[in-house]
């Protein structure tokens, strides 16, 4: 009788606390605060717009050359390093590295053949970020430009993140990874 009383008890505990889960892709339970958990150096591992990726794409196009032929090229675009640094004083960083492969249009114009550039861009930037609505947002606010962005925090656990982002027809979906 006594651990069929302790099994009811546990089943209990568990059923509520699944009922009361604060995150839609969890966790559950959690020891740490949600502030602590968001603390930390994150890795961007997943950036999507409407489900396209966003990280690294590549576009097939034509240029008309000086001759009237066409040229046609491929430009591909990489986010080699995206990093988030959540402070738990309510500081917030980006560091972001950018590689590209370009069409050097002048060159490719005036050669009708295709040539490229190959770039690589560091980007940093820095704002503030606080939790709001019972803790299932995070507001997250520029420096530079003093706009703010509001993500739905989807899941919270200690070493991953996934945040959500609509903008008018958009949806932006972020997947971060502690380091």
């Amino acid at each position: 009788m006594k651990s069929i009383s302790t099994l009811l008890f546990i089943t209990l505990i568990l059923i509520t606390l699944d009922g009361c889960k604060k995150y839609e892709e969890g966790p559950s339970f959690s020891l740490r605060s949600s502030k602590q958990r968001l603390s930390g150096e994150w890795d961007v591992t997943s950036f999507t717009v409407n489900n396209e990726n966003v990280l690294n794409f590549s576009f097939t196009n034509n240029l008309t050359c000086q001759t009237g032929s066409i040229v046609v090229y491929s430009e591909t675009v990489s986010v080699t390093r995206y990093v988030w640094i959540i402070n738990e004083n309510g500081d917030l960083s980006t560091e972001t590295t950018i590689s590209s492969q370009e069409l050097d249009n002048n060159t490719s114009y005036y050669s009708c053949n295709d040539y490229y550039t190959y770039n690589t861009t560091n980007n940093n930037s820095s704002g503030t970020w606080k939790l709001i609505s019972d803790k299932e947002k995070l507001e997250i606010r520029d420096n530079a430009t003093g706009n703010f962005a509001t993500w739905e925090i989807k899941e919270l656990r200690e070493k991953q993140m996934k945040l959500e982002y609509t903008e008018g027809t958009d949806v932006v979906k972020l997947t971060l990874s502690k380091r």
